[in-house]
């Protein structure tokens, strides 16, 4: 594994907005979704081929400085995922430390107290800072004056974007995640994405509900980061994806209309995004809103 080579593309909700921050060396990110654990440090681990395949331990620890300056929090480790290098972090622990810091700098290293360990960035370069999580981790909570008493609706209360308090409580609290798979296997010519999810309403479980859906990939990966139980096979839409070392495309086969062995679609397989020739049947990924 080239030093040179490593690049790693970090990503993340911080109060439900995206916040980075990128450098040659890798980009950083930080994400609060709602819930006991907020704060999460998420990406993947890239080469020069694509996804860093393989074992690899991640570790990351946060700064008061560009360079030197002592630690603010962690560090805190996982594994990434062997098949396409992605890996999150639970840094929940970090939301008093991040509020009381006044800069925030991240580092990490792959492989930590091995041989072959690397740190992003390399050692003696300026650190990036992750500016947005002090504020971002308060950003939403209202601040009213003692002195005002009695019920405030929350429709007026104004917070960051323009929104009111029960516009933002709306999105966090229904949210698309994963609710069940069908029971009978289909192979990739389910009739187009709206016969998909008819299957969903009457062969699932999730309930003959307008808004249960066949699953896309943003709702499997945010099932998948709150814990849900999901498919052991199951097909999701993703629209036009390129698998290396695939016979072609992966496209949904074609809209979930072919069921051709030389098409290819997204299949959640346990854990992580795979893919499946069109003419092997498997279940169907279902979702609603949460």
């Amino acid at each position: 594994m080239s030093k040179q080579g490593l690049l790693i593309a970090c990503t993340g909700l911080l109060g439900g907005a995206l916040a980075s921050v990128a450098y040659q060396a890798g980009t950083a990110r930080a994400t609060v979704p709602v819930a006991a654990n907020r704060l999460f440090y998420s990406g993947q681990l890239l080469n020069g081929a694509g996804a860093l395949t393989g074992a690899h331990a991640v570790q990351v620890e946060f700064f008061s400085a560009a360079t030197n300056g002592l630690s603010v929090c962690g560090p805190f480790m996982a594994n990434s995922n062997p098949i396409n290098g992605q890996f999150s972090i639970n840094t929940s622990g970090c939301d008093d430390d991040f509020k009381a810091a006044t800069n925030v700098f991240v580092q990490l290293t792959v492989d930590p107290g091995t041989a072959n360990a690397i740190l992003i960035p390399p050692a003696l370069s300026a650190r990036p800072r992750v500016g947005a999580v002090p504020f971002a981790t308060q950003a939403e909570r209202a601040d009213v004056s003692a002195a005002v008493t009695g019920d405030i609706p929350a429709t007026q209360i104004t917070i960051s974007g323009g929104q009111n308090l029960q516009q933002r409580l709306n999105e966090l609290a229904l949210k698309n995640l994963f609710c069940g798979e069908t029971t009978t296997p289909v192979a990739g010519n389910i009739g187009g994405y709206a016969a998909a999810d008819v299957r969903c309403r009457t062969n699932s479980g999730c309930g003959n509900l307008a808004t249960v859906h066949m699953c896309t990939a943003d709702e499997m990966l945010r099932s998948a980061r709150l814990g849900i139980t999901l498919p052991v096979e199951s097909w999701y839409s993703a629209g036009v994806v390129w698998f290396e070392g695939s016979t072609g495309t992966g496209a949904d086969c074609n809209g979930w209309t072919t069921s051709s062995g030389g098409g290819e679609g997204p299949l959640w397989t346990t854990s992580f995004p795979n893919r499946e020739t069109c003419n092997n049947p498997r279940t169907i990924a279902c979702c609603d809103l949460m």
